[in-house]
């Protein structure tokens, strides 16, 4: 049971998070918001921690803090802000390609992926993907803002911030106190939210009488749901799954936030788009296919040895 809500909050919860940024930015500028968010998640993680006598003054502090600019300011900071551009269903669209920055940015494994078709393929057409993305962007005369093109990058940028942060946090943090690591980054994002907050002048032009109701619960629930329930279900879901199963949520989130979007911010996306995003979830799925196969086929020897 606990498997199954695990995998519930990262493939529905965080999918309703790209709708409630939106919300959130109605009233609040976006470092704003997330530091506000961090502020929160972290507090409530390292008490969470606490509670589970993990220690929260370990070693990986450090480490942490600065992951948690990497991955918590870079990879949400970055979406925060491009939501004021852009549909929060076309955001998580590009959020959807996380699979293929993981396969570029995974140095390690290179000789693996590049020798495997199903990967090059998955990569070439995830481009392609991407291209349809912008197809209106690149055609003149087509009516859109550059703080919208900017607003694309924005979110591209904070995906490579997230697959890095991700890389290095697998590779070189011990992974054993798991609240206390999650708790520090969010801390560490915290803390560089609203320095970026600070120095483009938000916090000068802020006051609290601005802000309405249905962005603090926004924000409440991004901190509680998107931060808490659903980040900590991601990183508990990597220490029982296979990072591949786990990472099926990229195909998802997209679905959810492209249905909410249109219901509730009365977004529209235009067909090229939703072409590129079909064409970005299959490439992302060819990406993983091979590690599937990989995971089904030890599955199954096992089941053949024990019926043996």
């Amino acid at each position: 049971m606990l498997l199954v809500l695990a995998f519930f909050a990262v493939y529905i919860l965080w999918g309703t998070t790209y709708v409630a940024i939106v919300i959130g930015l109605e009233t609040l500028p976006p470092f704003i918001l997330a530091t506000f968010r961090f502020l929160v998640a972290g507090f409530t993680v390292l008490i969470i921690a606490r509670v589970k006598s993990e220690s929260i003054s370990t070693r990986n502090k450090i480490k942490n803090l600065w992951l948690g600019i990497i991955i918590m300011t870079g990879g949400q900071g970055f979406l925060f802000w491009a939501e004021q551009y852009i549909p929060s269903g076309y955001a998580a669209i590009i959020v959807s390609t996380l699979p293929l920055w993981y396969v570029i940015l995974d140095r390690r494994n290179w000789n693996v992926y590049f020798k495997n078709k199903l990967i090059l393929t998955g990569l070439v057409s995830g481009f392609a993907g991407i291209l349809l993305l912008f197809e209106k962007y690149i055609r003149p005369s087509n009516g859109t803002t550059m703080l919208q093109l900017f607003g694309m990058l924005a979110v591209f940028a904070g995906c490579i911030c997230w697959a890095v942060g991700t890389l290095l946090y697998k590779n070189r943090v011990d992974q054993k106190a798991i609240f206390s690591n999650i708790g520090w980054q969010l801390i560490g994002g915290m803390l560089s939210s609203l320095i970026i907050a600070f120095s483009t002048g938000e916090l000068k032009n802020f006051a609290f009488s601005d802000v309405s109701l249905r962005s603090w619960l926004a924000t409440l629930y991004l901190a509680l749901v998107g931060s808490v329930i659903a980040f900590v279900a991601f990183n508990w879901l990597l220490s029982i799954k296979p990072a591949a199963i786990v990472g099926t949520y990229a195909y998802v989130n997209p679905v959810i936030a492209l249905i909410l979007g249109w219901l509730i911010a009365d977004e529209i996306i235009s067909p090229s788009q939703v072409a590129g995003m079909i064409v970005i979830l299959f490439s992302a799925f060819l990406v993983n296919s091979p590690r599937y196969r990989e995971i089904y086929k030890k599955r199954f020897s096992k089941m053949d040895r024990k019926q043996r």
